[in-house]
């Protein structure tokens, strides 16, 4: 997203320029009017007022005697568009950032800083080009700035970007939701957080040009990371730090064994993949469901030669495998499908003797198989090819919108789902010599029949 201060550091150059001109013109005839906290006051741009040789925009210029520290917040409005550029010394020290759209807003530049020395500092108030021109008002404030220490849930702060960005530790005391909350009106605000297990980022998640982070956090001592997209960007911003603790009555399990009983239990993920373990005594056609409300989510079952990956088939972003699994031990990871997912979930498993019918096993070319796919199932089965060439895998139904994937080494190499015309899947693909998996799916989860042939290709 391009942020309102994307043309802060062709201003900041511009800026630079003022105050080399400043310095050179003479001083009877661009006289500064002296300012102080607190002030409101008029102006106007015209073709009398001080001109930038860089970009041709006329400015007028203010003295402010600061302390050090002294924590102030700018505020033009008017016809005017302005910009505003605070310079120490000649130096460009911030740089309200603005660009055309919102000057067709209406919107007012703002500008904040923190004094770093005790001194008279010099506030220009200017326009686009040479073509600007108009009255302006300037407002001066003194703002409460963050003075140190931890950040706790409940805390809101103001403060002022420094140059790099800021950092803060965030003391987390038990087990919650957290919601960081940085708003600027002044740059486009980029929030990070790391800790024990975590590390986040965020750029416009808060709407608009504000960050929001939203994590399930343990206890322990975090690093908050507040900046701006454009790194030469200063200014003012907010930082709120809510949390909500976990519903009444829930109980966290993040490992162990998994029951067939359908009962759901709850985990938090934050971070790295939770790990479960499920036992079979016989063959079964098991069915396993990961929801989660805070991130989308990504089911792997492995084991006894199979492994099984599931991002969407429960609906809303949940994970569901179906699959018919032979006795043994088998490992279920419950994840997110990006690296940044956070939160509560809940995993469920249950079982069911395998239905007649129920396509699985081993596929020879050549010889279809005709099998009856169960709701929101997935049949795979085990094709061996001899040699490398061209290949035609094909899923027929009467009454299914059926879809094929080839996969091999846990990676799709070709999947289809119309091409075999009306609702059947044709999946033409060269294949090299090897083992292969083929699943078939119904792209609307519904139950019925269907049959699948492998053939060399023409």
């Amino acid at each position: 997203m391009v942020s309102p201060a994307s043309n802060r550091q062709r201003w900041i150059g511009a800026g630079a320029v003022i105050a080399v001109l400043a310095c050179a013109l003479p001083a009877a005839a661009f006289a500064q009017t002296a300012i102080k906290v607190g002030d409101r006051v008029s102006g106007e741009i015209t073709s009398r007022s001080r001109i930038n040789y860089n970009d041709g925009s006329r400015s007028d210029v203010y003295g402010l005697a600061l302390k050090k520290d002294d924590t102030i917040a700018l505020r033009a409005e008017g016809a005017l568009c302005a910009r505003l550029v605070v310079l120490e010394q000649g130096a460009v020290l911030g740089d309200s950032g603005r660009n055309q759209d919102e000057c067709e807003d209406e919107a007012p530049a703002r500008l904040s800083f923190r004094a770093p020395a005790d001194g008279r500092y010099e506030v220009a108030v200017s326009g686009f080009g040479p073509r600007d021109f108009g009255p302006y008002r300037l407002q001066v404030e003194r703002t409460e700035a963050y003075r140190g220490g931890p950040l706790r849930a409940g805390a809101e702060i103001s403060d002022v970007l420094a140059g790099g960005g800021n950092r803060y530790t965030l003391e987390v005391a038990e087990l919650a939701r957290y919601v960081l909350d940085m708003t600027s009106t002044e740059f486009d605000s980029v929030l990070a957080l790391e800790g024990p297990g975590v590390e986040l980022e965020d750029d416009d998640g808060g709407g608009g040009y504000n960050a929001r982070i939203t994590a399930l956090l343990e206890p322990g001592s975090y690093t908050v990371k507040a900046r701006s997209l454009e790194d030469a960007a200063t200014g003012g911003f907010n930082l709120a730090v809510a949390s909500r603790p976990l519903p009444e009555g829930v109980e966290l399990r993040n490992e162990g064994a998994l029951e067939l009983d359908g009962a759901a239990l709850t985990g938090s993920l934050a971070g790295s993949e939770r790990e479960y373990t499920l036992h079979l005594d016989a063959r079964r056609l098991v069915t396993l469901d990961l929801a989660s409300e805070d991130f989308d989510t990504s089911l792997v079952v492995a084991g006894q030669g199979t492994r099984l990956r599931d991002y969407y088939s429960g609906g809303d972003m949940d994970a569901r495998i179906v699959a018919v699994l032979e006795p043994g031990d088998y490992a279920v990871r419950a994840g997110s499908s990006d690296s940044d997912g956070m939160g509560l979930y809940t995993l469920q498993a249950s079982s069911a003797p395998v239905p007649a019918g129920t396509g699985y096993g081993v596929l020879r070319l050549g010889k279809a198989s005709a099998a009856t796919l169960p709701p929101g199932g997935k049949d795979r089965y085990r094709l061996s090819v001899p040699r490398g060439g061209s290949y035609r895998i094909a899923a027929t139904s009467p009454s299914l919108d059926v879809m094929v994937d080839v996969i091999r080494d846990g990676e799709v190499v070709a999947s289809d789902d119309d091409s075999g015309g009306d609702m059947n899947a044709l999946a033409e693909v060269e294949l090299e010599a090897g083992e292969y998996e083929l699943v078939v799916s119904s792209w609307n989860t519904e139950a019925g029949r269907y049959e699948i042939t492998a053939s060399r290709g023409r």
